[in-house]
């Protein structure tokens, strides 16, 4: 057992102690013969030679006894229910799991596509169980929406926000954009004209920075939502989409690309990947990854698949101390103490 506030206790066990000592103090400096109370009464000695009235002073002197030791031990009990009695025990937290960053694309060019893009997300968060999932958004910088947690009710809930937020940015004008979508994208778009949008590389290092330390191995995993369409020269950026896989395959993070390009025709009908694409797909293959059309129905459920295939690390926590309240039986035991006193007390009043 331990006292959480057991300070309460030595306060309270001070103040009986100083108050008992003023109380015997008070007794031995009281003399008899200046006590009001008292009441001589002549062959009073007789009385007290009987037999029943010995028996009856006895008893009396038990009882009063009695009632003093509980109501000392009452009080007792009262100061150790007031110090938080809890049962102490050293715990080492562990988990098994995987880590799951995702990585949203908000730049204009993706605005039509992501709301659905969230709706997958939602999908794929169900599906899992025990995971850290977290979100970034980006366009010309990063900002983090939620940091990974296995929290799926949060997880679900911000999901939902970001999904009405963004859904609310595809209006057909400008000016009949809501400031929720504002406010949602806030601290991704350019400073300057001359900082390119879309800096899909620099999003990505975002959240491959956001998925933290790995010192256990754990499964870490990306799912990028992005066309990988850049507008501004390709000087102003600091990091390219490519240079960002490779740091991402340099930390074993694997990256799930999701596009939502449309394939292109050439000259003979035959339709292939835009320079963008392809680029985007070669990055998340050479990440261990793999790449997804965003029209693809097997997508979602494919990804999935692929994280679920990943061996999960167990993750073990520093050891520490639990403390749990656990005041039942002090509680009861007070009440009987207390109890005890009450009839005690109705007993010498007879």
């Amino acid at each position: 057992m331990a006292l959480i506030y057991w300070w309460v206790a030595l306060l309270g066990l001070v103040a009986l102690a100083i108050a008992g000592r003023l109380r015997l103090k008070k007794l031995a400096q009281r003399s008899p013969s200046t006590d009001q109370t008292v009441r001589r009464v002549a062959h009073s000695q007789r009385l007290r030679n009987l037999p029943e009235y010995q028996a009856l002073q006895q008893r009396y002197r038990r009882l009063l006894l009695a009632l003093f030791a509980s109501m000392l031990g009452a009080i007792c009990l009262a100061l150790i229910m007031g110090s938080r009695p809890s049962t102490e025990r050293l715990v080492t937290p562990e988990q098994t799991n995987r880590d799951i960053m995702l990585c949203l694309d908000v730049s204009g060019s993706m605005t039509a596509f992501d709301a659905k893009i969230i709706e997958q997300y939602e999908l794929l968060a169900r599906q899992f169980s025990g995971q850290r999932i977290g979100l970034d958004i980006f366009d010309a910088a990063g900002a983090q929406v939620f940091p990974l947690t296995n929290d799926y009710d949060l997880v679900l809930e911000e999901l939902a926000k970001a999904k009405k937020a963004l859904g609310d940015g595809s209006a057909d004008s400008i000016s009949d954009v809501p400031d929720s979508y504002f406010s949602f994208v806030a601290g991704t778009r350019p400073r300057s004209s001359s900082a390119p949008n879309s800096n899909v590389g620099v999003g990505l290092t975002g959240c491959i920075k956001h998925l933290g330390e790995n010192p256990t191995k754990r499964s870490q995993s990306i799912i990028l939502a992005t066309d990988n369409r850049v507008f501004g020269s390709d000087e102003d950026r600091l990091i390219t989409t490519i240079q960002a896989m490779a740091y991402a395959k340099k930390l074993s993070i694997r990256v799930y690309s999701l596009d939502p390009s449309r394939l292109q025709s050439n000259f003979n009908g035959a339709q292939s990947l835009s320079k963008e694409s392809a680029e985007l797909r070669t990055g998340s293959q050479v990440t261990g990854g793999a790449y997804y059309n965003l029209e693809q129905n097997n997508s979602i459920p494919d990804i999935i698949e692929k994280i679920s295939a990943q061996e999960a690390t167990l993750f073990v926590g520093d050891s520490q101390y639990s403390y749990s309240d656990a005041p039942r039986w002090w509680f009861v035991v007070l009440t009987g103490t207390i109890g005890a006193a009450a009839v005690l007390h109705w007993r010498l009043k007879l």
